[in-house]
């Protein structure tokens, strides 16, 4: 199976359709490793920077470019405990939202990877079940602009292959429910949001629910039945949606962190 650049992820949330649709150029030349490969030699290290050629990646300490276990093409990154494959930095778009992504393949069990760029960053705990796509959204600013992208595998052995940075943009279908009683604040915000929830009555029983600009769900809470909540979104920069269940009545509401 492969995954093309250009594709378009349709989320369905309840009653809220969203369209997230990437841009068609991939940012990342060599998505799976198949140039360094034919530099190098399948299972040669991948090129420091110092390199006489022009390499796409960099490492930091071990790893190794295999062909025993790929999901594109014939060649994959196979890390060990500790190493770090790396791109130089890369030019971003300002104000633009991106979906940072690769296909991961772990092993053994408690394995933790990440991928990151720039101070976006995004941590799992293995083993997968063959290979799954990993991704991480984020949204530039009008700064910092030039990010070097990441991804390691602190403990055991993981491979990666396919990746993919691309510019996206999203649609939604519905509008943000009309009249709301409720209100949140600040937005844009920094992390922290407040859900003023007072004139949903004093027999109110709430639900709250963020999804990313990908549909994943990154937060809940239930049973909520205070006037005023309060929560903290621990997430990368970018554009959420929270959904606010009212005794059966959905709302919802798009956030901004930054």
């Amino acid at each position: 199976m492969k995954n093309n650049a250009l594709s378009i992820i349709t989320i369905l949330i309840s009653n809220l359709i969203m369209y997230s649709q990437c841009e068609p150029t991939n940012l990342i030349s060599d998505a799976s490793f198949e140039i360094d490969a034919m530099y190098f030699g399948m299972y040669e290290s991948v090129c420091e920077s110092t390199s006489e050629y022009s390499c796409v990646w960099e490492r930091n300490d071990g790893g190794e470019i295999t062909n025993s276990n790929a999901y594109d093409g014939n060649y994959s990154w196979k890390t060990n405990s500790g190493s770090v494959i790396q791109m130089p930095p890369i030019g971003l778009s300002p104000n633009t939202n991106y979906i940072l992504s690769c296909w991961v393949n772990t092993l053994e069990s408690q394995e933790e990877y990440v991928i990151n760029i720039g101070s976006a960053s995004n941590t799992w705990i293995g083993p997968t079940d063959g290979w799954e796509k990993i991704s991480l959204s984020f949204t530039t600013g009008i700064d910092n602009l030039t990010r070097t992208l990441g991804f390691a595998c602190y403990t055991g052995e993981a491979y990666f292959d396919l990746f993919e940075l691309c510019a996206f943009s999203t649609l939604v279908v519905e509008d943000e429910t009309p009249q709301s009683k409720v209100s949140i604040y600040p937005n844009p915000s920094k992390g922290i949001v407040n859900i003023d929830l007072n004139k949903l009555g004093r027999n109110k029983n709430v639900s709250i629910k963020v999804f990313n600009a990908i549909g994943q769900l990154v937060f809940q809470n239930k049973h909520i039945k205070q006037d005023d909540y309060r929560f903290y979104l621990n997430d990368a920069p970018g554009l959420y949606f929270i959904e606010i269940n009212s005794n059966n009545r959905k709302q919802y509401f798009k956030l901004i962190k930054e």
